[in-house]
């Protein structure tokens, strides 16, 4: 398998990521899974009998916001091409995992810029793509595992954080003390990250990566916003360098010589490209399927 994640776009989108050197992560409340973010909990609530870790899951998830960019492994699936592109156009961009060593992790996660300093200042900000969970059977020994530790967790909670959690659903009169509990023990750490990456079966042929980003809703974060079919939608910016991308894979499509000759020539005015990297850099669909 190749070190390789791809992000299914139009040409227009295309563009704007490899001369804007960025990707949107988008609110997990508009993602097109109408399920997105339920599945852990859907499998944790049987496995969970203490009312009160109930409380606090309930708390996290109507307190914390998520931010999602989703890749795939595969970068020339038919389903990926249909669902992801527009008849006649597509190409999968192949970005490396990102590279932090040399640029601080929070200067690459951004929203609405304001002033000098637009960084997010997050709960949870992953470094990497991560893979997305389906498989029945992998699910319910997180489950099993996960139930144990916030039933051992919460028998250790210190009488103060056991107090505020008592008052929920109510807003606590603490909540930074709460929000501190959570976020520098398992509660963070583990739940909301399974529920980023728990996926329903169904979706398993895409194969999906994630990069994410939560905020307590409580702290000032200013995301980004663009229109879809009539809404308004929330989204934080992952910015990086040109040594991420990877190679761009062009949907099959009558335009195909055309749709390689701009992007070679893009590439080259652009990032620089010699005419022996662009070579390599660019590769064309195998799926022999032209809408």
């Amino acid at each position: 398998m190749t070190d390789c994640f791809y992000h299914y776009t139009d040409a227009e989108t295309a563009l704007k990521i490899l001369t804007k050197k960025e990707l949107w992560m988008t609110h997990i409340s508009y993602l097109n899974d109408t399920q997105e973010g339920k599945d852990l909990r859907e499998h944790l609530n049987p496995k969970v009998n203490n009312p009160e870790i109930h409380k606090i899951l309930d708390y996290i998830d109507s307190h914390y916001e998520s931010y999602v960019c989703s890749l795939s492994k595969n970068g020339d699936l038919l389903s990926q091409w249909r669902g992801y592109c527009p008849k006649g156009e597509g190409y999968a961009i192949g970005f490396r995992q990102p590279n932090f060593e040399n640029k601080e992790r929070e200067a690459c996660f951004r929203g609405e810029a304001e002033s000098n300093n637009d960084a997010a200042h997050a709960a949870i900000q992953v470094s990497e793509y991560h893979r997305c969970i389906y498989g029945e059977e992998e699910k319910e020994s997180i489950i099993e595992e996960l139930a144990e530790a916030f039933e051992a967790d919460y028998k250790e909670m210190p009488n103060d954080i056991k107090s505020i959690v008592s008052q929920l659903p109510k807003a606590p009169l603490n909540w930074k003390a709460l929000n501190g509990h959570l976020n520098n023990g398992l509660w963070l750490k583990y739940y909301s990250y399974f529920k980023l990456i728990f996926k329903d079966e169904t979706f398993k042929e895409e194969e999906e990566y994630r990069l994410f980003i939560i905020f307590h809703n409580q702290y000032k974060q200013t995301p980004c916003y663009r229109v879809k079919k009539g809404v308004f939608i929330p989204y934080h910016r992952f910015c990086f360098n040109d040594d991420i991308f990877k190679e761009i894979i062009v949907r099959k499509t009558p335009n195909e010589k055309l749709s390689h000759e701009g992007l070679s020539h893009y590439l080259k005015h652009n990032k620089g490209m010699t005419e022996e990297k662009i070579k390599d850099f660019i590769k064309i669909s195998n799926i022999p399927y032209r809408e």
